[in-house]
């Protein structure tokens, strides 16, 4: 799908004093623009197939195959009500927004320089203490969400056009496919690059501006988190094992100052108790008239393992968000091409409303090196009410 696209059509440069004298975006009106070429024919329902419309405006293109191309899609367009209908309401519905500066927006926030760094040398935005931090990131999860939510979209609209079987090479090329087929398919797969993405509950997250994960959704934090874990596990089994060896039953207790501390009942030390004779090296926390806790110095070494697995966990989720749209921007590619695709239909949906109006038909291009240009019974579209015909 990549490839696909990578052709870069040969386009006529026309500088600003020629786009105003032939009121191609702007025109002479009061508005600025009633009557121009841009208000004919912008019906664009997307933003960024609005910009790639007046793109195509402003640089026109100049190669036969690439004019009868478009051309050719634009014709079947207008002569298959059916199917410009299916599209124009597919691309109707809510959510897709502008992609294309969302993606740009999620790009720059993703960057590895904003990953927090221990030397001091991190971008600005890592080392800056935010008055309403939430609020901020909450605006970001936002903008993460309704970006996933608009490729989903863009998927929906692509596969109303493949569901609808055009005929015109052009459209052919912008529906979902594998490019090695014949006819092709530039729309890229979206479904499984969006998956680990969908394991965040992304409703909730638009209502609270809190990404949820579940497991699978981000391999870093599950392996920190799998870490921690481990070492929860290594001192119950410590305390388990010692429960064992002495016969009694032991818990943890914990305090501000001291971490897993082994609490007993304060008749184990007494005259026949099971620990009536203290296990080398426990020292004496705290004791009240039923239990007693004790600090074991063979602990320290796990106790500090699993501090340090907390702190790398924290440290991780920390930088959790910022991770979450490195691995969203990591497809970047994919989804720009996906929304070039959803551009381009766009686009070419907006020429075929402007064509299909009474009295427009498609210009004919000859072969040949002359430059004549043969018009019957012409007029100018901005004109109202009836017009005498030009030859």
């Amino acid at each position: 799908w990549r490839a696909a696209l990578r052709r870069k059509a040969p386009r006529m440069a026309l500088d600003a004093t020629t786009l105003k004298n032939l009121e191609v975006l702007k025109s002479s009106a009061p508005d600025g623009w009633s009557g121009s070429l841009w208000h004919l024919t912008h019906h664009c329902r997307t933003a960024f197939g609005g910009r790639l419309l007046r793109d195509w405006l402003s640089r026109p293109l100049l190669d036969k195959r690439d004019i009868d191309a478009r051309a050719d899609a634009v014709q079947e367009l207008v002569e298959s009500p059916d199917l410009y209908e299916g599209l124009a309401k597919a691309l109707k519905q809510k959510g897709i927004g502008d992609l294309e500066r969302a993606l740009q927006q999620l790009h720059t926030l993703g960057a590895d320089r904003r990953a927090p760094s221990s030397d001091g040398s991190q971008h600005p935005d890592a080392r800056a203490i935010l008055f309403d931090k939430l609020k901020f990131d909450a605006r970001r999860v936002k903008q993460l969400c309704s970006a996933i939510s608009g490729l989903e979209r863009c998927a929906s609209v692509m596969d109303t056009l493949r569901t609808k079987e055009p005929t015109s090479q052009l459209l052919k090329r912008l529906a979902p496919g594998s490019p090695q087929k014949s006819g092709g398919g530039c729309f890229p797969a979206l479904d499984e690059k969006l998956r680990p993405f969908r394991q965040f509950n992304l409703d909730q997250a638009k209502d609270k501006g809190v990404l949820t994960s579940t497991r699978g959704a981000d391999p870093a934090a599950d392996a920190a988190e799998d870490a921690v874990k481990a070492r929860e596990k290594a001192l119950d089994d410590w305390l388990k094992e010692a429960q064992s060896e002495h016969g009694c039953s032991l818990k943890w207790k914990h305090s501000a100052k001291d971490r897993y501390c082994v609490e007993a009942a304060d008749v184990l030390f007494g005259r026949g108790g099971k620990l009536e004779r203290l296990p080398a090296g426990w020292q004496q926390r705290s004791k009240t008239k039923k239990a007693r806790s004790f600090a074991v110095p063979a602990l320290k070494s796990l106790i500090q393992a699993l501090e340090d697995a907390e702190s790398s966990e924290k440290d991780l989720k920390a930088d959790q968000m910022r991770r979450l749209f490195k691995q969203f921007d990591e497809s970047r590619d994919r989804w720009g091409c996906a929304v070039k695709c959803v551009a381009t239909l766009d686009a070419l949906l907006s020429l075929a409303k402007a064509s299909r109006e009474p009295g427009y038909c498609r210009a004919e291009l000859l072969d040949g090196d002359g430059s004549t240009l043969k018009i019957e019974e012409g007029s100018h579209p901005c004109l109202a009410g009836d017009v005498v015909p030009n030859d």
